[in-house]
């Protein structure tokens, strides 16, 4: 079931093991795929501590917008707000982009933040 895929995933390393390993940008996708599985099996601590692992100057707006869509799937509204707000204090160079504007908007609306939304 699915509990068994939760833990297999568990076991998938944090890094790759191949030639491409030193390959920042896959490696970037394969932690993004990470947080995305984590949020979906419900485990946002495992999601956090991937997200978190990333050194700040790899975040990319893709790694930010699956976090962001992370906190959107388990309900954490004021922690989209937060990462959609901080955006520029994990890296100067991010711009949101119209994903990351739509999951703040969504967020404004679960939150009653209608001023914040506008």
């Amino acid at each position: 079931g699915n509990l068994g895929k939760y833990e297999r995933g568990k076991l998938l390393p944090l890094h790759r093991n191949d030639d491409d390993a030193d390959d920042g940008e896959a490696n970037i996708h394969v932690q993004t795929a990470r947080i995305e599985f984590f949020a979906n099996c419900l485990d946002m601590t495992a999601a956090e501590r991937i997200f978190d692992s990333i050194p700040k100057q790899q975040h990319n707006i893709v790694t930010i917008g699956a976090m962001m869509n992370a906190y959107m799937k388990n309900e954490r509204y004021d922690a989209v707000l937060a990462l959609y707000d901080g955006m520029t204090d994990i890296n100067d160079t991010l711009q949101p982009d119209r994903a990351a504007h739509m999951l703040a908007i969504k967020a404004c609306g679960q939150l009653e933040h209608f001023e914040k939304g506008r």
